[in-house]
């Protein structure tokens, strides 16, 4: 039996969508003339993380409630119809000459209400396929084309730089935003965690487009997985690579900054952001003490951005000289 069931897209066009994956779960968008048209039932590829599954595994936790909301008022519309007819032929069955009649009636009951569930908050970010022009949307960095499986790491790595750094520029407006619709602490918090959130996502998109660039080297040495994440060990490979390492491309003192965040990256991702002394030993940090905790700027956020941008840029030079 087939339900006829309309998922609603948001102004623009555009489907949400949800990784399947319990690691990822990542959120993000097509547009829903590509879901139709161009995206096929047996693979559809996450942006983010490049899982693969068939395209009815995709529905966000919204639209598969909607979803099941849709088919238990259809089935109820249709237990009505066939009760109300069998009542209709009990009735026309009974004598009027007969001692006593009986009647039989059904109401029925109050179906659910359909509620769509509301389209998901307008990504910062669309993106084009250079391969098969599937056109999708992402919060942040998205790596591969849903539909084909395109790593469009290189593409979508500058233009997540500028939506970061909108972010990071828009914190003031937030936190004074929030304060005035919720209690002071509730909106300080809410900023950290958004200032947290952009040093994990630009470290993880400069991991993706180091990545990218290291794969088109002739012949590289082989690289573990994630490999990138650890900024000693991928400044080496590099080294082998091309003769050149991050200290020879952006110098020594904004390496040993680069490491600082990356050391901060780590305790962020893996220790709730509370110091402990691998962090001091490895990054030459001695402005905390063991057992603080990180306080992620503005100010430092915009300092990443431009070491993230300045590394990327000489390497990429570096692979197309």
């Amino acid at each position: 039996m087939k339900i006829p069931a309309e998922i609603p897209v948001d102004d623009d066009g555009y489907f949400d969508r949800q990784c399947p994956d319990e690691q990822c779960h990542a959120l993000f968008k097509i547009l829903f003339a590509d879901w139709k048209d161009k995206i096929s039932d047996a693979e559809v590829y996450c942006p983010i993380c490049r899982r693969v599954a068939s395209a009815t595994e995709w529905n966000t936790a919204e639209q598969s409630k909607y979803i099941e909301k849709v088919a238990l008022a259809y089935m109820k519309g249709r237990i009505d119809r066939v009760l109300e007819a069998d009542a209709r032929r009990f009735n026309a069955s009974q004598s009027p000459q007969g001692f006593f009649s009986l009647s039989l009636s059904y109401r029925p009951g109050a179906r659910p209400v359909l509620v769509p569930p509301a389209a998901a908050e307008v990504m910062r970010q669309n993106h084009e396929c250079d391969s098969c022009h599937c056109h999708y949307a992402s919060i942040g960095a998205a790596f591969f084309c849903p539909c084909c499986g395109t790593n469009s790491a290189e593409k979508t790595f500058r233009a997540y730089l500028d939506a970061a750094e909108k972010t990071i520029r828009s914190i003031p407006l937030i936190r004074e935003s929030l304060t005035l619709n919720a209690e002071k602490d509730a909106a300080q918090d809410t900023c950290r965690l958004v200032l947290e959130n952009t040093q994990l996502s630009l470290i993880g998109a400069l991991q993706h487009y180091v990545e990218s660039l290291y794969s088109r080297l002739p012949s590289p040495p082989p690289a573990r997985r994630n490999v990138f994440l650890n900024l000693k060990e991928s400044s080496l490979l590099w080294k082998t690579a091309i003769g050149r390492d991050y200290k020879d491309l952006i110098g020594p003192s904004d390496y040993a900054e680069l490491n600082r965040f990356f050391q901060q990256r780590h305790l962020i991702a893996h220790k709730n952001g509370f110091v402990d002394e691998d962090y001091i030993r490895k990054s030459g940090d001695t402005t905390y003490a063991v057992s603080q905790r990180l306080v992620i700027s503005e100010v430092s956020m915009v300092r990443l951005l431009q070491l993230i941008r300045e590394l990327a840029e000489k390497l990429a030079r570096e692979i197309h000289s």
